[in-house]
């Protein structure tokens, strides 16, 4: 199995997020972009990849062990931006404002996926929510028309995922929430 640990957002911020998708789609580029659909949309924590199924209770014990004294947090996000970088963007993105909760929580899945011999992340970990990806082919956008986006997402659990793909498409089953105190 593919497995990812994220962070879902409210009903109703994904309810604000689909009104900024709408708004996004009537852009000129807008109908190009594969955009991301309801239940897909999450801030990822930490991809794991491919897992086998044995191993799941023992990263669900770990992980649910560690973050077991943490408190819920909100985070904010912050505005639309084309990601990795304007140069080269894959995806339509929403920046998360740096929060130390965050940083922690993310630090700590990190340490423990590792510690069960799973293979060190190799990028900084900069959180962001994916709200369409680009097609390979270069599209002229411009970001300072893009919508601002005020809102925010409080933490109180975190969710492992599972990743499918189904005709061309990505599916994200949630298969474990883990509370924060």
């Amino acid at each position: 199995m593919r497995l990812f640990f994220g962070i879902e957002p409210s009903i109703e911020t994904t309810a604000e997020l689909i009104t900024t998708i709408t708004k996004l789609q009537n852009y000129s580029w807008g109908p190009q972009i594969r955009w991301t659909i309801p239940e897909n949309l999450h801030i990822t924590l930490r991809f794991i990849g491919n897992c086998e199924q044995e191993h799941i209770p023992m990263l669900l014990q770990a992980v649910t062990r560690s973050i077991s004294d943490m408190a819920s947090f909100t985070i904010q996000l912050d505005k639309i931006c084309l990601f990795p970088s304007p140069i080269y963007p894959h995806v339509l993105a929403i920046t998360v404002l740096p929060s130390a909760n965050l940083f922690k929580l993310a630090g700590t899945i990190e340490k423990i996926v590792t510690d069960l011999h799973f293979q060190p992340e190799k990028r900084a970990y900069l959180a962001h929510l994916t709200l369409g990806r680009l097609p390979g082919h270069k599209l002229v956008i411009d970001p300072h028309a893009f919508p601002t986006i005020k809102t925010s997402i409080s933490i109180n659990h975190i969710t492992l995922f599972s990743s499918e793909q189904l005709n061309n498409k990505s599916i994200y089953h949630p298969l474990n929430r883990i509370p924060l105190k």
